[in-house]
């Protein structure tokens, strides 16, 4: 079962205050939780987590507010109609908010060009 990072920072954090973060109870004195070192290295994993967690928050680009959602029949009818009308993969990742490689990616899964991964130039569609 996959932990999520706030879960998992609450427990770090209870540990790292020399509590049992089920039964909120105080850790004995001779617990290697209330060892400097191990606190230290447990508030230095809460901290890496948070990182983490306010990264994931930017990952999208601006203009890309789709990038890595499921794809509906609906958006993928307008991808292979815009493409066939000659739009290029740049001007249709604008239109439907995804990547050029999203795009891309798509159009190779429809069966609309050959390659998965092209090299893009600024020449290119």
């Amino acid at each position: 079962m996959k932990m999520e990072n706030s879960e998992a920072i609450t427990i770090l954090k209870s540990l790292a205050n020399g509590v049992d973060p089920f039964t909120n109870k105080e850790l004995p004195k001779e617990s290697p939780y209330e060892n400097i070192k191990t606190t230290r290295a447990l508030f230095f994993a809460i901290s890496e987590l948070e990182k983490v967690g306010k990264s994931k928050k930017f990952l999208k680009k601006p203009g890309q507010n789709k990038a890595g959602t499921l794809w509906t029949t609906g958006e993928e009818t307008l991808l292979i109609a815009d493409f066939e009308a000659g739009v290029s993969v740049k001007e249709i990742s604008l239109k439907m908010e995804r990547s050029v490689l999203g795009i891309h990616s798509r159009l190779f899964k429809l069966g609309k060009v050959n390659e998965k991964y092209p090299i893009y130039t600024p020449t290119n569609k």
